[in-house]
């Protein structure tokens, strides 16, 4: 069985620039997941499902470069000091790949009951069930990714670092199964949900663009055209914000998935297999680093929160521009000031 935590780095400088490529998707992930997990709590947001579920989502994603990416491909030398750490690495790997999916799935089911069915989500979608549905997350993630170190690979009877068991055939269910229930499952799931999404959004653009063009043939007030419009300009941004999600994600995750898939079946891979595994890994773990950035964009709460940020951090040099150009004295002001209290010792005199 191919395994693709080992890939050959070949000379010098090809190695010192992918080891500087993967030093800078961990730092980018951590610094884009740490900087939305301090916004949400320091800026202390409405406390909805969403927000839970993307607070959760970017201590994930943290994890996912600091006890994965950093051990693993930016200070690989940390594999020869532990063999054990060298051993349960992989499956670090997947446990925080997994958990990130299942955090997406969640959100994607979350938007799609707030649309579909506002006023039973209003009811029945509190901050409990979510926190519920993160831990229930976790703890699969969990069980499921370390399944084989209490199976099938036996790493505490040995004193090596043990990726893969001699027992390929369990290994190949095992990959098969991860890939196709904890990847394929929220991959369909995010499409079916965002796709009925995107179909809700069709029909109330279209609903409001016929209001719009019955109202204007049979003038009526301006107010119901203008929300009219403003439904088309929403759902509109809806359509939009499925696609860039959905799209991000597919382009990202599958290539890699897919040749990994691919690759596990070839027991004496070519060297495009190594290259596809290599090019399409760096977009994979790219992922994680880039998911916030995205919601972070389309989450209201969040983007308004940045933007008081940025206008704050720019707040003091207006005022000061301000102050100091309220107080600028032309020639003319000047002389009015000094007649002014000339005016006034006189007045005292008398």
């Amino acid at each position: 069985m191919f395994n693709a935590s080992a890939l050959p780095t070949g000379n010098t400088t090809n190695s010192i620039t992918i080891d500087l490529a993967w030093f800078t998707i961990a730092n980018a992930t951590i610094l884009t997941n740490f900087g939305m997990a301090l916004i949400i709590l320091s800026k202390q947001l409405n406390k909805t499902v969403n927000i839970t579920v993307l607070t959760s989502m970017s201590f994930v994603g943290m994890l996912f470069a600091i006890i994965y990416l950093y051990p693993r491909l930016v200070i690989p030398d940390l594999n020869d000091i532990s063999p054990l750490l060298c051993s349960i690495l992989p499956q670090i790997g997947h446990f925080t790949i997994i958990n990130l999916n299942f955090h997406v799935c969640l959100i994607s089911l979350d938007k799609f009951y707030s649309v579909s069915a506002p006023f039973s989500y209003q009811k029945h979608a509190t901050v409990k069930k979510a926190i519920v549905a993160i831990v229930v997350i976790w703890f699969i993630s969990v069980v499921i990714t370390t399944l084989p170190l209490y199976t099938f690979r036996n790493i505490h009877e040995s004193h090596k670092c043990i990726s893969y068991s001699s027992d390929l055939q369990a290994e190949l269910i095992f990959q098969l199964f991860i890939y196709s229930t904890f990847f394929f499952l929220p991959l369909l799931i995010i499409i079916v949900v965002y796709g009925r999404l995107i179909m809700i959004s069709c029909k109330i653009t279209s609903k409001s663009m016929t209001i719009t063009v019955v109202s204007r043939q049979c003038n009526q007030s301006h107010s119901r055209r203008a929300i009219s419009t403003r439904n088309i300009v929403k759902n509109r941004k809806a359509i939009v914000q499925t696609a860039v999600i959905i799209g991000i994600f597919i382009v990202l995750q599958t290539p890699f998935v897919i040749a990994f898939l691919v690759i596990q079946l070839d027991l004496h891979p070519s060297e495009s297999d190594v290259l596809a595994i290599k090019i399409t890994r760096f977009l994979a773990f790219s992922y994680p680093g880039i998911n916030p950035l995205v919601y972070a964009y389309y989450t209201a709460d969040i983007k308004s929160a940045i933007t008081r940020i940025f206008h704050r951090s720019l707040l003091p040099s207006q005022q000061q521009h301000r102050v100091s150009k309220s107080f600028a004295m032309t020639p003319s002001t000047t002389l009015q000031l000094m007649a002014s209290i000339e005016h006034g010792r006189q007045d005292k005199a008398l």
